[in-house]
């Protein structure tokens, strides 16, 4: 299956390999526009731009061959984003990460903890999708 990135962040390198295809500069920069609000947004606001974002959508998922998007950004957002999606009958999917604790020795002898996000899936809008 191949899924549109469909957020405002590039695909690691995991989510490549398991079949996410990154969009051009071009096209990246629009679905960024789409996706980030700079100024508090009435309801009405965000259905036309839910609407926009799955226009874009049907076509770009024409454009590089793909089977779904794969969507994320300002929870406020998504569930219009879900509804306008499926009105479209675009099929969407989130990213499942899971949170891994590495240790780094610094220079000085001291250690550092960071916690790395390693892609483990999709959770798809449609339960045999998965």
């Amino acid at each position: 299956m191949r899924i549109l990135n469909f957020t405002q962040h590039d695909a690691t390198a995991e989510q490549l390999s398991a079949g996410v295809v990154e969009p051009d500069g071009h096209d990246k920069e629009r679905i960024r526009q789409l996706l980030t609000f700079d100024e508090l947004p009435k309801h009405s606001d965000l259905r036309q731009r839910a609407t926009n974002c799955a226009v874009l959508a049907s076509v770009l998922l024409k454009k590089y061959e793909c089977d779904g998007v794969l969507i994320g950004g300002a929870p406020f957002f998504m569930s219009q984003l879900e509804s306008v999606l499926r009105l479209f009958k675009v099929r969407y999917c989130y990213a499942f990460s899971r949170r891994e604790a590495e240790e780094q020795i610094q220079p000085d002898g001291s250690v550092k903890k960071i916690h790395v996000f390693k892609h483990v899936g999709f959770i798809f809008d449609e339960e045999d999708c998965q």
